[in-house]
Order: C-alpha cells, then sequence, then structure tokens
C-alpha cells in the first residue's frame, strides 16, 4: 500500500509522540475543574457519589463519616471504627508535610467518589474563591432541601448567598524556597477559609464533614503545582521519604511524599494553573481605627517548646487581638540589641517568623466568619499614611487553635499556661523590610471577614476580644530546619 507524503509525515509525527510519551497517551490525565464551569452531568455524580457515602455506617471505608475521620474526629467518634487509632486522626498542619499529606488525601477519596458515583471519568472539582468567594449555587441549599453538598453549619450569610469570603493573597506563590511557600500558603488562603466558612470547616476534628473541604483543598493542591510549574522545587531526602499510611479501596498503602511531587505523577492536573500573584489591597481603609501600643519587650524568651525550631529572638508582654485593627510597635533598639537584623541577613536560608506564644481562643472568636491578617510595616510610614511599605506577616483563625493537643502530626505546642502557640512564617520580602528598618516597627493585626456584594463587611466584630495573647515573638530558624 502506498502513501502520500503527507499522511507519511503525520505517520511519523504521531510514532514520535508516542515513543516519546507512552505514559501520557495510554492514560489521558483527569482533569480537576472549578465547580462553576461543571457540567450538569458532573455535578450530578459528584452529589450522586457524596449521597451514597453518607448512607452508609462510618466504619465502612466508603463512608462519608469514615473518611471524614482520616483528617479529623472527635476522640468519642472513633468508637466501632476498625484500626482508628492507625488511619484517623492523621492530617498534617503546621509542617512541611501539610500539601503532600493533603494531596494523597484528596487521591484517596476522588478513588471512593469514582466507584459510589459510578462516574468513571469523575475528578474532584475545586472552588476558586479568590475569583469569586461566594458559595457556588452547587453546595447551597435547594428548594426540596436534599442536598447533600448542604452543610447547614456554616455561616448561613454565607450559606444563603448573602456574603462571600474576603481578604485572601496569593503572596506564596513568590516565595522562592519550599517552607516559605508552604508556611505562607498554610496561613493565606488555607486557615483564611476555614476561619471565615466557619461550622464544621472551622475546627480540625470536622472540618472534612462538610463538602467544601476537599472542593478547598483541591484549590490549594492547585496553588501548590502553580507553584512548582513556575520552577519551585520541593524538598528533597527526608521530606522525599516521609510516609503517611492510609486505608485505601485497594488495602493499605503507606503513601510517600515524595511520590505526590507534581499532579501528573498522581494521574491528574487542572484546568486552569493561574501562576500570578493578586495585589494585595491597600492597607490605608482597613487601618482607619488603628491604635497603636508600646510592647514592652521581655528580658527572657518564652520558655521552650517553641512552636516549630524558630529560636525567639525578642517577646513580648501580654496583650489582646480585637476586633478592631490594632499595631504593636516594636522599638528599633531592641531589634538591634536582639541582633535579628544580623541573624537574617548573615546566614543563607535563615527564616522567620512572628509566633503567638500561647493564645486563648475568646467565644467571639470561636463563632467563626473571620480570620486574623498580620502585617509589618515601618512605624513613621503607618502613621504618615503611607502603606505601600507595609509587607504581609501571615494569617490564622481559630481553626489553627482547634487541633487537639495529643495529636503529634499538628507539630502543636503550648505555652505557660497551656494554651497552643502559633507561628507565622514571614515572606521574604518581609524579612529583607524587617532586617533593613532602620527605625521602629510596627505589627498589625486586622480582622478580615464576610463581605456583601459590594465589598461592605457584613459583621465587623464590633470591639470584642478575640484572642488573648501570652506574648508576641520574632524568632529566627537556619535553613537546616
Amino acid at each position: 500500500m502506498q502513501i502520500s507524503r503527507r499522511e507519511f509525515t503525520l505517520l511519523m509525527s504521531s510514532v514520535a509522540v508516542a515513543l516519546a510519551t507512552p505514559l501520557a497517551l495510554a492514560q489521558a490525565l483527569r482533569v480537576r475543574r472549578e465547580i462553576r464551569t461543571l457540567p450538569e452531568a458532573d455535578i450530578d455524580a459528584l452529589k450522586a457519589g457524596v449521597q451514597a457515602m453518607r448512607a452508609l455506617p462510618k466504619a465502612d471505608l466508603h463512608a462519608w463519616l469514615y473518611q471524614a475521620g482520616v483528617h479529623g474526629a472527635p476522640a468519642a467518634d472513633s468508637a466501632g471504627v476498625p484500626d482508628a487509632a492507625t488511619y484517623w486522626n492523621q492530617c498534617v498542619h503546621f509542617g512541611l508535610h501539610f500539601l503532600s499529606w493533603h494531596r494523597w488525601e484528596l487521591l484517596f477519596i476522588e478513588e471512593i467518589m469514582r466507584q459510589m458515583s459510578g462516574y468513571c471519568s469523575f475528578a474532584l472539582p475545586y472552588w476558586d474563591y479568590l475569583a469569586d468567594g461566594f458559595l457556588p449555587d452547587p453546595l447551597r441549599q435547594t428548594p426540596d432541601g436534599n442536598n447533600p453538598l448542604y452543610d447547614g453549619t456554616r455561616i448561613a450569610a454565607l450559606n444563603n448567598g448573602t456574603a462571600g469570603l474576603s481578604g485572601m493573597n496569593l503572596d506564596a506563590l513568590d516565595e522562592a524556597q519550599f517552607p516559605g511557600f508552604s508556611g505562607i500558603l498554610y496561613g493565606n488562603p488555607h486557615s483564611a477559609v476555614h476561619g471565615q466558612v466557619s461550622g464544621n470547616m472551622g475546627s480540625v476534628p470536622t472540618a472534612a464533614r462538610d463538602p467544601v473541604f476537599y472542593l478547598h483543598h483541591c484549590n490549594i493542591d492547585r496553588y501548590w503545582e502553580c507553584w512548582s510549574r513556575k520552577g519551585g522545587s520541593n524538598p528533597d531526602g527526608s521530606w522525599s521519604g516521609q510516609t503517611f499510611p492510609f486505608r485505601t479501596v485497594t488495602g493499605h498503602r503507606d503513601a510517600r511524599a515524595g511520590d505526590a511531587g507534581r499532579t501528573a505523577n498522581l494521574g491528574y492536573t487542572y484546568d486552569n494553573l493561574p501562576c500570578g500573584r493578586l495585589i494585595n489591597p491597600a492597607l490605608l481603609d482597613l487601618l482607619r481605627e488603628l491604635r497603636y501600643l508600646k510592647l514592652r519587650v521581655r528580658p527572657r524568651p518564652i520558655p521552650e517548646p517553641d512552636p516549630w525550631p524558630w529560636r525567639p529572638a525578642i517577646t513580648t508582654e501580654p496583650f489582646e487581638i480585637t476586633a478592631l485593627p490594632v499595631a504593636f510597635v516594636l522599638a528599633q533598639s531592641d531589634l538591634q540589641k536582639a541582633g535579628l537584623a544580623k541573624a537574617i541577613l548573615d546566614a543563607k536560608g535563615t527564616s522567620a517568623a512572628i509566633v503567638l506564644h500561647g493564645v486563648k481562643t475568646t467565644d467571639a472568636a470561636r463563632k467563626g466568619g473571620f480570620f486574623i491578617d498580620a502585617w509589618i510595616a515601618p512605624v513613621d510610614a503607618m502613621r504618615s499614611g503611607k502603606t505601600d511599605s507595609a509587607r504581609h506577616a501571615g494569617s490564622f483563625s481559630s481553626f489553627d487553635l482547634s487541633m487537639p493537643a495529643d495529636h503529634a502530626r499538628h507539630h502543636a505546642t503550648v505555652g505557660a499556661t497551656g494554651a497552643p502557640s502559633i507561628a507565622l512564617p514571614l515572606s521574604e520580602d518581609a524579612m529583607r523590610l524587617l532586617a533593613g528598618s532602620k527605625g521602629d516597627i510596627a505589627v498589625v493585626f486586622v480582622r478580615r471577614g464576610l463581605v456583601d456584594r459590594k465589598n461592605r463587611p457584613i459583621d465587623d466584630g464590633g470591639q470584642a476580644t478575640l484572642f488573648h495573647v501570652e506574648g508576641m515573638g520574632l524568632g529566627i530558624a537556619a535553613a537546616s530546619r
């Protein structure tokens, strides 16, 4: 049989592609899409899968409550669950395996949902709340009151569509090193979303009971892939070799962190990978009622243990974080005495963090619907109304304080009063500002919460006290952590 030159060229091109990418052609990557763009058949499959899982007893591997328990569960719920001590309450937060553990968790529940829905091409969707912070319609209550994706414990204004999330950013994508990227992404948007959705999502032991949890973590997973495509490199060595126990549809598996470094390694990708950074909103509008407090620096650091391995360089007296913006001033003389600038500049790979020691959550904070944004800025610039010199220093919410004290994988620590501590890793920009400043530095805490469709806060929290803090520290860690 003779073929034309054009047919021959096309044939050779096809052969070349097949030889170069045999695995890619053998099995196309599943595509995770934004939930608002899903065809109706995919929405139906998602609902059918969740509905079928909800109908099963919690001891069944395929059950909704069983899979939620893998992430976290109240202590009493483990009764009657086989091997709960091995497979339940395994989520990793704060540490460097936060992203890899959750990537495996998503993969395994996606497999179960594919089985339970009977939809062979099923892939988990994600919620792009930075593009639109209002809850997508498929997650809200239906007229017949029978939507398995609905969770009535969320903030009511979010569920009824009158309010949306606000205040998230993608500062993390600008970080060159994995610890900075992972730590900053953890605070914002990760914890920022948990704190604003609230209800089940606002507490570690119940977060995965809300279907929005999986859409949220798919979006966080998407940002990890974005960062990787920008040239970010995951750690190697001990990070890569860390394993996590999972009970999967094919039996026990010790899932390895290094095997989950890229989405394609696990057979999926995302429909949209925007790797640019969103511009932070101007601080001026947020700080109209700002008050400054001069914090006294303590002569001794708060005793160990400290969250993660940041060595305290400066610690302050106790204070409160309220619903009103507040700034705490650290004198340049104290910063110099602590040698903070020298520690940051002299050692390559050194990182710094704001550490809030012994944080106690108030009843007002436990209601949720908000998160706390932290910024650092030169005091002189802030007092003159110039906010362009401010740098984002991290975010946290009551979600971060809901972890059981005995949950080893959270790396939780406690202060002198038995209250947990929170570390906010500083971005590279924030560390440069801290090290290069010649004057006093303000650490600013701003409550961010749900907004209406005109971007107006639906609840500013009044003047309520949200958190009592034993002391604030500036900590340093070497790259070897």
